[in-house]
């Protein structure tokens, strides 16, 4: 902003979230002698024949943190606020990380219309990066600018597993007992599951499995099931692995077992949940079974392995619980349907 005076600002001009990075006000003063780069529609006199004529919201862009090799883009809306038709013959950006991807200037603006034009951000470098949208016109004194800004960040990949540790506890030979584990994006850049591996035969998961990608922020609910089947102490590492990942993101378990039936908690109930499902119409290698506490999700896988069959019994159900079921069709390239209508399930006590 050029030229501010000591008069007292005028009413806000714009108020509107930026990509749900943050929320800018725009405020500007008035005076006669100023000149507002990208600030329009003003209370008051101004010199500049730009913001007499057009109006520009937001009238500041900031793109805050992009990654490197990345790109993010922000529409700007420009608005004739005159009671005259505006030519706009130009449209164009300073500053070689900035561009214009949506523009069909020469743009004529009939009084009270408005234009939307789309600016992208791709930084190359991690620094701070600065320019301006560049507006032109024949009736303009002097072209528009509107600054643009931005800062570019490396890529930091990483997942964080919560809880850090599992401990089972102590259970009877033979039972099935889960615990819920949350895998997150926690890095700036998507991330997809390479292998999920466990140590020890004791010890499975359901509802995470390779393959599985996670955007940033993400974060996947699954369960790890200890199924003990001899008296003893057991421990293992549960591996998460992603080849953005310069390691695995590990979880320890432990458990152990006993062969008196009344310690620890309860065998797991004697109800089960029987499915059964019409076969798709394309050619299949098979099917995913998914399971919800909620209806419409999220659901987490609960078959070991691709199910073959039309039918499926779900024994790992525990009393009062309810439960919602959808299935997947699985091609032989492994491409995955969408999920199948939501069944529901209520176990007795």
């Amino acid at each position: 902003m050029r030229g501010v005076s000591s008069e007292p600002p005028c009413r806000v001009l714009a108020a509107r979230s930026l990509s749900s990075l943050e929320m800018l006000l725009f405020v500007c003063a008035v005076s006669s002698s100023a000149i507002f780069s990208g600030c329009a529609g003003v209370n008051g006199s101004s010199t500049s024949p730009a913001a007499a004529q057009i109006s520009v919201t937001p009238s500041v862009v900031n793109f805050s943190a992009v990654v490197v090799g990345q790109k993010n883009s922000q529409s700007l809306k420009i608005s004739n606020v005159s009671t005259n038709s505006v030519a706009l013959d130009a449209m164009k950006v300073s500053g070689s990380v900035f561009s214009v991807s949506s523009s069909t200037s020469p743009i004529l603006l009939a009084p009270g219309k408005s234009a939307i034009v789309t600016v992208v951000f791709a930084p190359s470098t991690a620094a701070a990066d600065s320019g301006a949208l560049i507006i032109s016109s024949p009736d303009f004194k002097n072209p528009l600018d509107i600054p643009l800004s931005g800062t570019g960040e490396k890529a930091a990949p990483a997942l964080q597993v919560s809880p850090a540790t599992l401990s089972f506890g102590t259970h009877a030979l033979n039972t099935s007992t889960a615990e819920s584990v949350a895998l997150k994006n926690s890095g700036n850049v998507a991330l997809k599951i390479d292998s999920v591996t466990i140590s020890n035969p004791s010890f499975t998961i359901t509802g995470l499995s390779t393959g599985v990608s996670l955007a940033v922020g993400q974060q996947l609910n699954f369960q790890v099931w200890f199924h003990p089947t001899s008296a003893g102490t057991w421990s293992a590492s549960l591996n998460v692995a992603s080849s953005s990942l310069s390691a695995p993101v590990k979880l320890s378990l432990a458990g152990s077992s006993t062969t008196n039936s009344t310690t620890g908690s309860a065998p797991p109930s004697a109800h089960s949940v029987t499915l059964n499902w019409v076969a798709s119409t394309s050619q299949v290698a098979g099917y995913h079974i998914y399971r919800g506490e909620v209806s419409g999700g999220p659901y987490s896988r609960i078959d070991a392995s691709l199910v073959n069959s039309l039918s499926f019994s779900d024994f790992l159900v525990l009393p009062g619980a309810h439960y919602f079921y959808v299935v997947t069709a699985v091609e032989s390239n492994s491409a995955e349907s969408a999920y199948s209508n939501e069944v529901a399930a209520d176990i007795p006590n």
